[in-house]
């Protein structure tokens, strides 16, 4: 008998130990999405994205209402965050735009116009509002940049999946924005246009 119950706690011990599994989540975009015809006169440069560090990190994280943040060791990303908003970006206004990307062989003699994307606020964990602050500016290299901002929130979600669908919104969202300014950009020759009125 002693044996027995000897054999069944150092089962409920190894099951206790066992960590639930992980899982990565990425940004990009289905690639079944076609691709716009290449159409601005100009390549897009995409230059890598600023992370608040408390972000900078492989886990999800939500924020607490006393202002601490609680990291999620079972919900990670499948690149680097920064890395991850970079290429979804690119993905995104390749496929939107049509425009030609720096790194992917866009020919030489286009101008160049810069992209850069801040992100201020990134909280987006199962069980707490979705809430990303973002800063970008558009402009080529050497001349007026043009700055706007896109605040996003949406209610709490109740899981991974749920929490990925109002980030992938907010992507959304904010590669429409862009889009829609890198064209009126195209069609005024480079003069420096407005943001967009719903950059909240």
């Amino acid at each position: 008998m002693k044996i027995s119950i000897c054999m069944v706690m150092t089962s409920v011990a190894l099951a206790a130990c066992a960590s639930a599994p992980v899982h990565y989540y990425s940004l990009q975009p289905p690639a079944s999405q076609p691709v716009a015809t290449p159409g601005a006169h100009f390549a897009l440069d995409v230059l890598p994205v600023d992370i608040p560090p408390e972000a900078d990190r492989p886990e999800w994280i939500a924020r607490n209402t006393d202002g601490s943040v609680r990291i999620l060791p079972n919900s990670q990303w499948a690149a680097p965050l920064g890395t991850e908003l970079q290429s979804a970006l690119s993905s995104q206004l390749e496929t939107r735009a049509g425009v030609l990307l720096v790194d992917s062989m866009a020919p030489s003699n286009l101008p160049v116009l810069r992209l850069k994307l801040s992100i201020r606020r990134f909280d987006i964990a199962p069980g707490h509002p979705t809430d990303i602050d973002t800063e970008w500016s558009l402009g080529a290299p050497g001349k007026p940049h043009l700055f706007c901002r896109r605040h996003f929130t949406a209610a709490a979600t109740l899981s991974d999946a749920a929490a990925l669908a109002a980030i992938r919104q907010w992507e959304d969202e904010l590669s429409d924005q862009i889009v829609h300014t890198i064209r009126s950009w195209d069609a005024k020759a480079g003069a420096l246009p407005a943001c967009p009125s719903n950059n909240g």
